[in-house]
């Protein structure tokens, strides 16, 4: 008999899997933008923050919703991240 309290990799609600996308996106730009020069310009700060904003809120959604599944954790730590470098930079503007 399954236990209805299973872990699965990936998740099984449309939110969680467009947290998943987006996350992988996101992680996408980042090395793209990381190795590339030329793309450097296109991809700011206005691209990669609301998108981590997103994959979080839709991470936690699913969370909330009971979807278990471990790659949830991906989007929600990429948020995490991102605010808490957002707020470093407010703390400490010239740190550059």
């Amino acid at each position: 008999m399954k236990e209805k309290n299973e872990i699965k990799i990936l998740p099984e609600s449309s939110v969680g899997r467009w947290s998943i996308f987006l996350s992988a996106t996101l992680i996408i730009l980042v090395l793209m933008a990381l190795y590339a020069n030329i793309i450097l310009p296109l991809i700011d700060d206005y691209t990669i923050y609301p998108l981590s904003c997103v994959c979080l809120i839709l991470g936690l959604i699913a969370i909330l919703k009971k979807d278990k599944a471990i790659l949830l954790f991906l989007p929600i730590f990429l948020g995490l991240l991102c605010i808490a470098w957002i707020l470093f930079q407010i703390i400490y503007p010239d740190w550059r």
